[in-house]
């Protein structure tokens, strides 16, 4: 994961790099299977790791141009994925997680 980036609602996205394609098909397969009900056409799914939300639009945009210098890399082994919903107030309900370990 590398490159900061900003989401709509003021989200600041850490962006995976390695490994996107596969995490776009998982996603995929979920939402073609066991989340077929769920699934929430109006925004695109992008691989990624919220690292902030900043509401004031001025700080959002500070923030964006700071993280101009941020040129690190991190690296991880996914084990499990975490269902959330967001309901209608913004809030995040976890629902249900899934073992990617045999």
């Amino acid at each position: 994961m590398r490159d900061v980036t900003g989401s709509e609602n003021g989200y600041l996205f850490l962006n995976v790099k390695k490994g996107n394609d596969e995490i776009i098909e998982m996603h995929d397969q979920l939402y073609r299977g066991i989340l077929k009900s769920i699934l929430f056409r109006e925004v695109t799914y992008i691989p990624h790791m919220t690292v902030g939300r900043l509401k004031n639009k001025q700080d959002f945009h500070n923030a964006l141009i700071g993280a101009e210098k941020f040129h690190f890399e991190f690296s991880t082994i996914v084990n499990e994925i975490t269902v959330e919903i967001i309901d209608q107030n913004q809030k995040s309900n976890l629902n249900f997680t899934v073992s990617l370990e045999g």
